[in-house]
């Protein structure tokens, strides 16, 4: 049983947690981002003309807290994931007539391909 005190506390935290992670994803935005260039920011933003992924989460976690946020969080990097997939060129293949493997052209939209999703479909179980 949690007690009122306890659940105080408890969302306090959250709350801090929240604002912390808000000033964590700003120092992102600001510092990191705008070295990747203007072709490799957020998928979501790219196919869907929005805000960025950052952004959004940035909002989300400030607004309600951290653990609150989350399950938008995960809906949000998945729909950036089918975003990048659908703007992820098809391989190309050598024109050498070689059997090495196509590479890939410039791929856009890579803020959250790399972040392993329990929503996404993948072979790795995740346990929480």
């Amino acid at each position: 049983m949690t007690t009122p005190a306890r659940a105080m506390r408890l969302a306090a935290i959250d709350r801090f947690a929240g604002r912390l992670a808000g000033r964590v994803i700003r120092a992102y935005q600001k510092w990191l981002s705008p070295l990747k260039g203007p072709h490799r920011g957020c998928a979501h933003r790219l196919l869907h003309g929005d805000a960025s992924c950052s952004q959004h989460v940035r909002t989300l976690v400030t607004g309600g807290g951290l653990l609150a946020a989350m399950p938008a969080v995960l809906s949000r990097f998945a729909a950036c994931r089918a975003a990048a997939q659908q703007l992820d060129p098809p391989p190309v293949a050598p024109h050498d007539g070689s059997t090495r493997r196509p590479r890939r052209r410039h791929r856009r939209g890579q803020c959250c391909v790399i972040i392993p999703l329990p929503t996404c479909s993948t072979t790795r179980t995740w346990r929480g």
